[in-house]
């Protein structure tokens, strides 16, 4: 029961980091980034502060439970959600046929792309094991 329990509040925190992310990443491109593009004034300076701006507003809206989650399983805060950003960025874009051109991208910084990678697989890992321990648990139990 324990476990479960454990399990279902883990469940509960990537759920609330996801969805702060891509609110946060939405919400930045709504009131930012889309009218520098329009004026044809959306820099790699630009696309920096967007991505501080994101951050910021991500980190604002997540629960103090979501923030201890991440700092126990994934150390650093701020660049564990900036990985996150860059990567419902690059989701975001990729649905509404948009050219890719992010932070990361500009830059040729091949740690923070395997960085990236590393917290998106580890993530990826963590749901799938929430997903497998919850159906177990639901599971009736063999006799």
């Amino acid at each position: 029961m324990i476990y479960t329990m454990k399990f279902a509040a883990m469940r509960t925190c990537t759920n609330e980091i996801t969805t702060a992310v891509a609110d946060a990443v939405s919400a930045t491109s709504q009131t930012y980034v889309d009218a520098l593009k329009q004026a044809g004034k959306f820099t790699a300076e630009a696309q920096k502060e967007a991505a501080k701006k994101a951050l910021n507003a991500c980190i604002a809206s997540l629960t103090p439970a979501a923030t201890k989650f991440i700092e126990s399983a994934y150390g650093d805060l701020k660049e564990y959600l900036s990985n996150k950003i860059e990567a419902e960025v690059r989701k975001q874009k990729l649905s509404t046929g948009i050219p890719i051109t992010s932070v990361m991208e500009s830059a040729t910084d091949t740690t923070a792309v395997s960085a990236s990678t590393a917290a998106a697989t580890a993530a990826s890992v963590i749901q799938t094991a929430i997903s497998q321990i919850d159906a177990e648990a639901k599971a009736p139990a063999a006799e």
